[in-house]
């Protein structure tokens, strides 16, 4: 009973400092941006999609490819992967502007 217990937690304990980190990641950059102004929305507004080109090339290398590939030494389709990972999102960041 007790691992379940620990596993519970650890599993909230991982959630909770990734939505952390996350959030000190969007929103941290925007106060460092313009001197006058503490915080603007539509900067703010603006940053998301490639924070999210971000979240999501991170999210696909946690979820997959480190899983899948690297603990499986399964080192050189990583390194073919990642920069076809980080070309899509490039490309999909390029599109939004």
């Amino acid at each position: 009973m007790n691992t379940v217990i620990k596993s519970k937690t650890r599993k909230y304990n991982i959630l909770f400092i990734h939505i952390l980190l996350w959030g000190v990641f969007f929103v941290l950059p925007n106060f460092f941006i313009d001197r006058d102004v503490l915080f603007r929305w539509d900067r703010f507004v603006r940053s998301l999609p490639t924070m999210l080109g971000f979240m999501v090339v991170f999210y696909i290398n946690y979820f997959y490819l480190i899983d899948k590939f690297l603990f499986k030494g399964k080192k050189k389709r990583v390194s073919v992967y990642q920069p076809v990972n980080n070309c899509l999102s490039s490309l999909l960041d390029k599109f939004r502007k």
